[in-house]
Order: C-alpha cells, then sequence, then structure tokens
C-alpha cells in the first residue's frame, strides 16, 4: 500500500505532501503580520490554540503569491503552516516518477523537490517539508536593513 498524500496547487504549480506531516487544512485564519519580514512570510496565526507562523508558498518558490487555504504542518514534523490556492484531496494510489524534470519555475528551489507523483488529476511535485521547515533561507524570515556602510537602519 502506498502512502497518501495531500495534493495542492500554489503559485501555478501542482504539489504534494505525504498526509503524515499536515495537522490540519484551514479555510481562514486570522493573521498578526510581523514587521521587517520577508514579502514570502505572512505571519503568525493561532490555530488549534498553538501560535504558528504562516509563509505564502507560492511566494516563497518565487511564483505567484498564493490565496487560499493553509495547510498546517504536523507537530512532529515542525511549527509552520503554508498558504496554498487549492486543496485538490488526499490520494493513495498515486504512482511515484523518481526521473521526471523539475519545471523551470521550480529549479531555484530544487533541494526541495526529489520526485513527483502521478495521480488522476495530474503530476504534482513532492514537497520535501522537514527539508524546508529546516532551510535557512526558510527560517531566515528578517529583512536586511543594513545600508552600504555597514550602518543599521
Amino acid at each position: 500500500m502506498s502512502q497518501a498524500h495531500v495534493m495542492f496547487r500554489a503559485g501555478g504549480q501542482s504539489f504534494a505532501v505525504a498526509s503524515s506531516l499536515v495537522h490540519a487544512i484551514h479555510d481562514e485564519l486570522v493573521l498578526q503580520s510581523v514587521g521587517d519580514t520577508k514579502n514570502w512570510f505572512l505571519g503568525l496565526a493561532v490555530a488549534d490554540g498553538v501560535l504558528i507562523p504562516v509563509t505564502d508558498l507560492g511566494s516563497y518558490l518565487k511564483l505567484s503569491p498564493s490565496s487560499g487555504r493553509t495547510l498546517s504542518i504536523s507537530p512532529d514534523a515542525g511549527v509552520g503552516a503554508l498558504r496554498v490556492d487549492e486543496v485538490i484531496g488526499v490520494d493513495d494510489t498515486a504512482t511515484m516518477v523518481s526521473d521526471a524534470v523539475l519545471p523551470l519555475e521550480l529549479q531555484s528551489s530544487s533541494e526541495l523537490f526529489s520526485c513527483s507523483l502521478d495521480t488522476k488529476t495530474g503530476k504534482h511535485w513532492v514537497l520535501d517539508v522537514p527539508r524546508l521547515l529546516q532551510s535557512k533561507r526558510f527560517v531566515d524570515i528578517g529583512i536586511d536593513n543594513s545600508t552600504d556602510n555597514g550602518v543599521s537602519a
């Protein structure tokens, strides 16, 4: 039996994550913005009584911004949530394709994708959520406000 994956779209691309990595799917979360952060960091939200940082996955991947549902990551994988455009569903019959060619738009983030899934709804790139949550770029949400002379603004 294959592992179930949550299929979704963000920034014009189709993705999948192992369903065990998704704690919840939220339709609307009230966000509190945080100043001096990257444009892809949407802010903080309270979901199920827990404060979580929310990232716009489309913008983070240098695609178009995402607006729609939010995937809350399982606490076993880390702390965070990803804003996506739409959740397509869950599939446990998908075929894994390890030699698929990553689209040009995703190549700057190639370390986050090792394979794709072929499903009834098309091809979905499997996002390595633990690698994403541990990457330096993902953790570094602050804007560099220093000037050319080395003095902070």
